[in-house]
């Protein structure tokens, strides 16, 4: 196969002497014909495509690929049949985690001589994807299993390459590489070829490349130049393997005297001897430094640089990012608010389609074990698509609440029987055990995934899932259905349900995103995807220590001692990179680029990141050296390097230049080239400082304990009474904090918990409490919603049944016999005291007001009723009607619980939910009467009489107020990690301390807080 390889320092050189000749032979004049162009990655192709828009070269007949895509061509065209179809990375994992999860079996970390063999297994368990590419660094060098350091590791990828054998596979890197070293003859392509751009960090495509290549009659080839100096072994041998493969010698390509370039930035870090006194002038005019207070600031000044490059008319800027970060995209949005058009070639990661995303919260509800947790976490999803019966998240959270409340386990399995029961009598929990039990548990729990089992049978059973929630075909499913046919083993289900998830996306590209799919002067990318562009100018972003260059650390399963060794050997394939090896190469590829640069390098950084203000930032390796360079170059005085970079950190909008370097250090002023761009971002700063200003006048007032709550703070239009209804406990909680109020009765949205379910012994105590109470207390019926009081003996025994049939559904442990002991203790503690207070004979459990039921807020507003709704533990009555009765309205209280008294009541809302019950009862007709608070310790019963209600009903008159008024304010507790739940405040809301808003209070409302 001919072949001619070009060796070139410069990108420009390669363009002027090999490309645009290759691309326009005999002057253009020659037919069309067909053309292979393979470079290292699609930003290179942009860059390649671009270039040839610049120079007027057409691309007709022309394709550029990448090495993924060369691989599949020229495999393409090799008759059936003559390799095996590589198994892709998902199902060499799933292979990986099986063989090692079956040696870790028989093993007992107890046992002195299996504990090591059973670490290191382990640990390889949770490291599965850095392992195997440990594994495919060997394979692609040549090696294979038997060449990792530790035995274990051995036998385990030994075994791996037999069961990919035995399903008759292959590797990808064993196959290319050993059909390149073959000599086998290749299917013939018809067309020409050029590879381009391919430095030595791209040796783990070699073999891709070089197999393409075989399939031509000739091949023209670009590679850079040796530098013959540091780590030079890595770029001679690079040569060399071209060279040797293709049967050609590789020629220099002769370089301008003096190219435009700005290489003396590049070398300032290539080389540890420096540059001269006239490189470090020129090294001035061709850097500058951009440092913004935050990473923040930094992309404004950035995205003012730009506009001020492209305005002196800049042909090419190109802007790195060490990844796609939040940075990049605050420049995207800058750029795209100041209509600069771009190019964007980092992938803006999204969230994969809504049906995706369900399928993955569901293959997670089966994986993890059918949890409550889980149904919530899939329920929104499900919500989204109609799947729901219309049913919001927070009706799914109240159900499985309850059910974890009172089985206190977090299995849906175990509490399916209770949502059954629960769906007869109401319509929110059918529709919730129509989805957990009609379609994720099945009848009999049927679709519950058992421990072990087949792909095959996975496969079925997760397509029916998505079936009956209608989330179409799970993607991948034919390489999965093909590969099932061949491993028929029935594995653990954890080893079988990480593969399924191996093909579902936890995210997709950012659609419509602007700057896709088009060519700008303007191209925001990464290092590996500017290589080979030619740039006018480039912005390396985010040019702080520990940012980039990136920290290399070497792999505990093939460490660089091992790597060393092999590649010592002489074993003639490619050598092993070690983590000093990339470091080199990742410094080397930086310098190209500043090389393949005409015009000027700028560098960006930031003096501290707005997730940890605390922390200072540094700058990196290479923005040290040109400031540290430029400065020893200058005969003034001029302060340290980390003194220097403070003094240039600004605030978007306060600085007063947009360019850092080159400046006047002595005045602070920028050259002339840049008064344009520093009166613009003057304009850009006096507008945001005078937004800010007034933000920042509303933030002091809502802290400012003198000035009255104000529109600012939870308000809203006034209400009518009439068209209120709120729930008694809705009410005390306003009484405590009018800012619950608000979210309740304004947005109508209350509190759902995120948390996970935990057991809370003291909740579940007294929820069952109340439960056994009512049940133990019913009596013969009487007459409408009324029994007879039972007498002590029968409540008892009703009481004691109940306690026996709860205790058979909970685990024999030690665990529920200590809570089954508390809870018929304070059972038996407050039925005594029921038994023995003396009220009528006739009672109700669990009472619920009627729904028409008013209560009148102020006494002297007859327009102030509303509507209220609650429940009564214990309702005792001496007739079977309200009117002209006497009531007794009996409270039990399991935990802490306020002081019941009338003053408690009116002055600080405690307990005011029973007041309130007894006002019912007046307003239905009861001429006397009292609420009583019982518990189940020592103290005797405390309770409140009817004729103190006007006392104990005052703080009503404050809840009339917000409601008419519209104007809520808050009295919110400090946050603290003892109290449950962290605090009242949302997520979203700033907290102001507990004092303040007291003072705040007071100034708003009067009286005492």
């Amino acid at each position: 196969m001919p072949a001619v390889i070009h060796l070139y320092r410069h990108m420009r050189t390669a363009w002027r002497d090999v490309v645009a000749p290759w691309l326009r032979p005999d002057g253009g004049a020659r037919g069309l014909g067909r053309s292979y162009i393979v470079v290292p990655t699609r930003g290179q192709a942009h860059a390649f495509k671009q270039r040839c828009l610049i120079a007027n070269i057409p691309l007709l007949g022309a394709e550029l690929l990448t090495p993924g895509l060369a691989r599949s061509r020229w495999m393409s065209h090799m008759e059936p049949g003559k390799f095996q179809p590589a198994l892709g990375r998902e199902f060499l994992l799933f292979g990986l985690r099986e063989i090692v999860g079956r040696h870790l079996a028989p093993l007992d970390p107890a046992d002195e001589k299996q504990k090591n063999k059973w670490g290191l297994l382990k640990s390889l368990q949770s490291d599965c994807e850095r392992a195997l590419g440990d594994f495919d660094d060997l394979l692609k060098g040549g090696f294979s299993a038997k060449d990792f350091p530790e035995p274990a590791l051995q036998t385990v990828f030994a075994e791996l390459t037999a069961w990919v054998e035995n399903l008759g596979r292959d590797f990808a890197p064993r196959q290319t590489e050993t059909f390149v070293r073959s000599g086998a003859p290749a299917a013939h392509i018809p067309g020409r070829l050029l590879i381009h751009g391919f430095s030595a960090e791209q040796r783990g495509e070699f073999f891709n490349v070089a197999a393409f290549a075989r399939c031509f009659d000739n091949a023209t080839v670009t590679l850079p130049e040796p530098e013959f100096r540091g780590r030079k072994a890595l770029d001679e041998s690079w040569i060399e393997l071209w060279e040797t493969t293709l049967g050609a010698n590789a020629v220099p390509l002769d370089e301008p005297a003096t190219p435009r370039s700005c290489e003396n930035v590049a070398e300032i870090w290539a080389s540890t001897d420096g540059i001269g006194a006239g490189a470090a002038h020129a090294l001035e005019e061709q850097t500058s430094v951009i440092v913004g207070a935050t990473r923040a600031d930094e992309m404004e000044f950035t995205a003012d640089k730009i506009a001020a490059l492209l305005s002196r008319g800049a042909e090419n800027i190109g802007v790195i990012f060490p990844a796609s970060d939040a940075a990049h995209l605050r420049l995207a949005e800058l750029l795209e608010k100041r209509g600069i058009p771009f190019a964007d070639q980092l992938e803006t990661a999204a969230p994969p389609p809504v049906e995706i995303q369900a399928q993955r919260a569901l293959l997670a509800f089966y994986k993890n074990g059918c949890r409550l947790e889980d149904v919530l976490a899939l329920w929104p999803l499900l919500q989204a698509m109609g799947e729901t019966g219309g049913q919001p998240l927070s009706t799914a959270r109240d159900v499985c609440e309850r059910l974890f409340d009172k089985h206190q386990t977090h299995s849906l399995a175990r509490c399916a029987q209770s949502l059954a029961d629960g769906a007869e009598h109401r319509a929110e929990w059918a529709d919730v055990a129509s989805v957990c039990i009609g379609k994720l548990l099945g009848r009999d729990n049927a679709f519950v995934w058992p421990e072990q089992l087949a792909p095959a049978d996975a496969l079925a059973r997760f397509s029916a899932a998505c079936e009956r929630f209608n989330l179409g075909g799970i993607p991948g499913r034919d390489a999965l259905r093909d590969f099932a046919e061949k491993e028929t083993r029935a594995l653990p289900a954890p080893v079988v349900f990480a593969l399924l998830e191996s093909f579902l996306p936890a995210q997709a590209p950012a659609a419509e995103t602007p700057g896709r799919g088009c060519f700008a002067r303007v191209t925001l990318t990464t290092r590996r995807r500017a290589e080979g562009g030619l740039w006018s100018h480039l912005i390396f972003a985010e040019a702080n220590a520990g940012v980039w260059p990136e920290r290399q650390e070497a792999s505990g399963w093939l460490p660089d001692e091992t790597r060393a060794e092999l590649n010592r050997a002489g074993h003639g394939g490619i050598d092993l990179f070690t983590a000093d090896d990339r470091a080199f190469l990742e410094k080397r590829s930086y310098a190209a680029l500043a090389r393949d640069t005409s015009e000027a390098v700028v560098f960006t950084a930031a003096l501290f990141d707005e997730e940890e203000p605390e922390l200072k930032l540094a700058p990196n390796s290479w923005l040290e050296r040109v400031r540290w360079q430029i400065l020893a170059a200058r005969s003034d005085a001029a302060p340290g390097h980390g003194e220097l970079f403070d003094q240039l950190a600004r605030r978007a909008g306060v600085g007063s230049d947009t360019d850092i370097l080159p400046v006047s250090e002595k005045t602070g002023e920028p050259h002339g080239q840049d008064a344009h761009a520093t009166q613009s971002a003057q304009t850009h700063g006096q507008d945001a400082h005078a937004t800010s200003e007034h933000w920042h006048s509303v933030w002091l007032s809502r802290r400012d304990p003198a000035y009255p709550f104000d529109e600012y703070f939870f308000c809203a239009a006034p209400r009518k009474p009439a068209d209120i209804k709120l729930g008694v406990r809705q009410i005390e909680d306003g009484v405590a904090d009018p800012m619950t109020l608000w979210f309740n009765s304004v947005l109508g949205t209350g509190e759902v918990g995120w948390r996970p379910f935990e057991r809370s012994p003291n909740k579940i105590r007294g929820q069952l409490a109340h439960w056994l109470l009512s049940h133990a207390l019913r009596g013969d019926p009487a007459g409408g919603r009324f029994q007879r009081m039972p007498d002590a003996a029968a409540a008892r025994a009703r009481l004691d049944d109940a306690l026996a049939q709860l205790r058979k559904t909970w685990p024999d442990d030690s665990y529920w016999a200590s809570f089954h002991m508390e809870l018929a203790g304070v059972c038996d503690a407050l039925l005594n005291k029921t038994c023995a207070h003396d009220s009528g004979e006739f009672v109700a459990t669990e009472y619920s007001l009627p729904k028409d039921m008013r209560v009148q807020l102020d006494p002297g507003d007859a327009g102030s009723c509303i509507r209220v709704s609650g429940r009564m533990d214990l309702l005792r009555l001496d007739r079977l009607d309200f009117h002209g009765a006497t009531v007794d309205i009996i409270d039990f209280k399991t935990g802490k619980a306020g002081k019941l008294s009338a003053d408690a009541m009116g002055a600080k809302g405690e307990l005011l939910q029973l007041g309130i019950y007894l006002e019912a009862a007046r307003r239905l007709g009861a001429t006397g009467g009292r609420v009583w608070l019982l518990k189940p310790g020592a103290e005797e019963p405390t309770s409140v009489g009817m004729e103190e209600l006007p006392q104990a009903l005052a703080c009503l008159r404050q809840i009339n107020r917000h409601l008419v008024g519209g104007r809520y304010g808050a009295l919110t507790a400090d946050p603290s990690e003892y109290a449950f739940g962290g605090g009242g405040w949302p997520l979203a809301c700033a907290r102001i301390p507990h004092a303040v808003l007291k003072e705040k209070f007071k100034a708003t409302f009067g009286g005492d807080a």
